[in-house]
């Protein structure tokens, strides 16, 4: 899933708009924020979550994570994806180490 929005990214599509048939809301959102919805849900440990709660809570992430942004510089509560890598997340005030590291901001979410 990574490696499949750091090729879009690459492209110049990430802020693309798309429909999606599967979200309750019509409206067109970015390729950027449908990337970002299981990137946050991951961040919730949803193997945590009876399948009830994972379900309201990725229901509820199509609307969160318009609130979650993509940051150029590291901060407090900030999270780090590395876009090659398949490890998971991490929580972090250093920069970013190369383009393929993206660093995510919460603050709103909080």
């Amino acid at each position: 899933m990574h490696q499949l929005y750091y090729l879009a990214r690459g492209l110049d599509l990430g802020e693309q708009k798309i429909r999606d048939p599967e979200h309750h809301n019509p409206a067109a959102t970015t390729i950027a924020e449908a990337w970002l919805r299981p990137v946050l849900l991951a961040l919730a440990q949803s193997n945590l979550l009876r399948s009830n709660e994972l379900s309201q809570l990725f229901s509820a992430l199509e609307q969160w994570r318009s609130q979650a942004s993509i940051i150029q510089v590291a901060g407090d509560g900030s999270i780090q994806v590395d876009l090659f890598a398949d490890h998971p997340l991490r929580k972090t005030d250093q920069e970013p180490s190369g383009e393929h590291v993206l660093t995510i901001s919460t603050d709103s979410l909080a």
